[in-house]
């Protein structure tokens, strides 16, 4: 299971969530072996490549691609406008000396941290279902913890609101 708590921007939720689980499909049985800073790039490619598969990717980086261009996509996609960057760059629609211009661009406008387009977090909704069935409505949040191995406040997070059944230690 992976889990990511933050009260960012569903953009950055989205490519954190897809990157780690780049990190459990490709690195799980070369955590110890592998070269960090070449494990951080592989889970980006694949975050990259999950959030928009090239097929998808070659659809969408047509024409000259400058940072309103990037936005559209962002709006459209739900991926931020760096992941996008990367995206193109990674598929060979533009160039290190493009890419290195659009990081500038992202820079002067203050959009390296605080990018346009309002991408709104998402909240899961399959866990809460799996939990109110095998746990009752509201699901029993303690039950739930001591049987899957999880904290009660990440089953929490992950599938409800409520704290636990009222009445349930």
């Amino acid at each position: 299971m992976i889990s990511y708590f933050s009260a960012g921007s569903g953009d950055r939720q989205r490519f954190t969530t897809a990157h780690e689980l780049g990190h459990l499909v490709l690195h799980p049985a070369r955590r110890n072996g592998l070269d960090a800073k070449r494990a951080e790039i592989e889970a980006h490619r694949f975050a990259g490549a999950f959030l928009l598969p090239r097929e998808r990717a070659e659809e969408a980086f047509t024409g000259p691609l400058m940072l309103r261009e990037f936005a559209a996509l962002k709006k459209r996609w739900g991926v931020s406008i760096q992941a996008l960057i990367n995206r193109a760059y990674d598929l060979g629609h533009i160039d290190q000396p493009r890419r290195e211009s659009l990081y500038k661009q992202l820079g002067a406008r203050g959009w390296r941290t605080n990018e346009p387009v309002v991408v709104h977090a998402e909240q899961p909704t399959l866990m809460r279902a799996m939990l109110g069935r095998k746990y009752g409505e509201p699901p029993s949040l303690i039950q739930a913890s001591e049987e899957l191995g999880a904290s009660p406040r990440a089953n929490a997070v992950l599938g409800t609101r409520h704290c636990d059944r009222p009445g349930t230690p």
